[in-house]
């Protein structure tokens, strides 16, 4: 449990380091929450396995990427270019 700051964000996963250091492993299941800075601040939560460290960088795939849910349907229009 603990803060963190976005990096990348993709259909598929998110990049984030924490502002604290953390405890987290390879293939870990996690749950994140965030909120998209688009108008309204839509928070969004997701859960995800630990794909990658580096550095204080955490790289997590999210599960259900690929499924039709109102967290990917908002995920999606956020990502689509403008």
């Amino acid at each position: 449990k603990g803060n963190m700051l976005v990096e990348n964000l993709s259909r598929r996963g998110v990049g984030f380091r924490t502002t604290t250091p953390h405890t987290l492993h390879l293939n870990e299941i996690i749950e994140v929450r965030f909120t998209l800075d688009d108008a309204p601040g839509t928070a969004l939560r997701k859960r995800a396995a630990v794909r990658h460290l580096d550095n204080g960088l955490v790289g997590a795939e999210f599960f259900d990427f690929d499924s039709y849910s109102p967290e990917n349907r908002t995920l999606g229009f956020y990502l689509m270019p403008r």
